[in-house]
């Protein structure tokens, strides 16, 4: 058989198809990001002032009562995904909660990262995958406990988290906000991550809200003093402690937790060389269309090492 296209047209034929391949730059991805993270914490602080000023936070109740939304949810989501959309008409993305986008937003920077361009976070649009939270520790928000809360986006490629962008509408410190974003092959900013103490000296943090007799187990299992045990609200939160190097792990091997909670702080971590894996130590795939939960729960370190000896001390039977 013979083809209609002879090797030098079949060669071109190739190359405009190539050439025309939809792409997109990680740093203006991660821009926009970081731009509409902010703008999503004006959001957040607006739904605050206004519940003091009108009888207290309202929320409804999802799957029991520490896993709520209030107002606040679904207005920062429909805000980012609109803004993402507005730039990626294309771009896979899922978001925490079931509500329609905005259609309508302004205009946000793609060019904050440009400093770093390199070709190399060029990539093809259809490998990227980006998960939003726009309220991670709605329940401590509720609460107010407003440290504990975060806005988080997560940037996968080809299934395995590359970057991610934390936003803390209450951190920083005159509790105004913090910026942290991560991209592998680049680095970590917005933080200096401090060396973990290694295994023997491990500082856990683990759920305040959401302890199991499975947690309880794991911790036994580590053999920790309750001194070096950390008991706090919200997975980008916690994530973000380990990070930083306030903490050596993240220790949460049950479920709870989803792929919008974990995209974004395993792409800073992968970013400056730590690992967020389920509790065998199997990386979580992150590609469009999988399963959103992490029934399989969560272990992160920023020392691979820390991680190793922590898989292994649990030993967790897939049987």
């Amino acid at each position: 058989r013979h083809s209609l296209l002879s090797p030098p047209l079949i060669l071109l034929f190739y190359s405009l198809q190539t050439s025309t391949m939809a792409t997109i730059d990680l740093l203006e991805l991660l821009s926009v990001s970081a731009d509409v993270s902010k703008k999503a914490a004006k959001i957040l602080h607006d739904v605050v002032e206004d519940a003091q000023k009108n009888g207290g936070m309202k929320y409804e109740e999802k799957e029991g009562p520490l896993d709520v939304v209030t107002i606040a949810d679904p207005l920062a989501q429909s805000l980012i995904i609109g803004t993402l959309y507005k730039y990626w008409p294309e771009l896979q993305v899922v978001g925490e909660e079931d509500v329609d986008h905005d259609t309508e937003v302004p205009e946000a920077a793609k060019d904050t990262f440009a400093e770093f361009s390199d070709a190399k976070f060029i990539v093809p649009l259809k490998s990227v995958t980006v998960y939003v939270d726009p309220l991670d520790g709605t329940y401590e928000y509720k609460e107010g406990r407003y440290e504990m809360v975060t806005t988080l986006i997560g940037i996968a490629v080809d299934g395995v988290a590359h970057a991610g962008v934390i936003y803390q509408p209450w951190g920083g410190a005159d509790k105004k906000g913090a910026l942290y974003w991560g991209l592998v092959g680049h680095g970590v900013e917005g933080f200096t991550p401090t060396p973990s103490k290694g295994f023997e000296n491990m500082r856990v943090v683990t759920s305040r809200s959401h302890n199991n007799a499975v947690i309880d187990d794991a911790l036994v299992s580590l053999k920790l003093p309750d001194d070096r045990v950390v008991r706090t609200g919200g997975a980008g939160n916690k994530s973000l402690l380990v990070a930083k190097g306030e903490a050596d792990c993240y220790l949460y091997p049950r479920e709870g937790t989803s792929k919008w909670d974990t995209c974004a702080p395993e792409g800073i971590l992968n970013a400056q060389g730590g690992i967020l894996t389920n509790k065998f130590g199997d990386l979580i795939d992150y590609s469009f269309g999988t399963a959103v939960k992490n029934t399989l729960g969560v272990i992160a370190c920023s020392d691979k090492q820390v991680h190793k000896r922590v898989i292994e001390s649990l030993a967790y039977s897939k049987l």
